[in-house]
């Protein structure tokens, strides 16, 4: 879920070349969620601002609650304990390619290689 629609398809294309199979992107969180419930969603790279100016408060608790793995991107650095981060790692616009592909990565990675993702306060570097 991405607002911009511009920024979503260069995120869109920059996954594309790397093989990830897309089923977004959606412009708002209602459609976010409907992609999500009627999926079989293996993670969610989602903005944790919203066009109207708002955040993604509830598709951020609904991953969380789904056990979903997912990537949170912000302008904002967000504490680990802020309700949109819920453990997940986050990516701080602006940010380059290989550091989207390799967030993207750690999303698959086993858990034991995953942890540094959920636990970690640092962004990706």
């Amino acid at each position: 879920m991405e607002p911009s629609y511009l920024i979503a398809r260069h995120l869109c294309d920059v996954l594309r070349k790397r093989g990830v199979f897309q089923l977004g992107p959606a412009a708002t969180e209602a459609q976010a969620h409907d992609i999500v419930s009627d999926n079989a969603v293996q993670a969610v790279i989602f903005n944790a601002e919203l066009r109207e100016g708002t955040l993604a408060a509830v598709l951020a608790f609904r991953l969380a609650a789904w056990n979903i793995p997912s990537l949170l991107l912000t302008h904002l650095h967000l504490p680990q304990t802020h309700p949109l981060r819920r453990g997940r790692p986050q990516l701080i616009y602006p940010f380059l390619d290989h550091q989207l592909e390799q967030a993207v990565e750690a999303l698959f990675a086993p858990p034991a290689t995953a942890s540094f993702w959920t636990t970690a306060s640092a962004d990706v570097p």
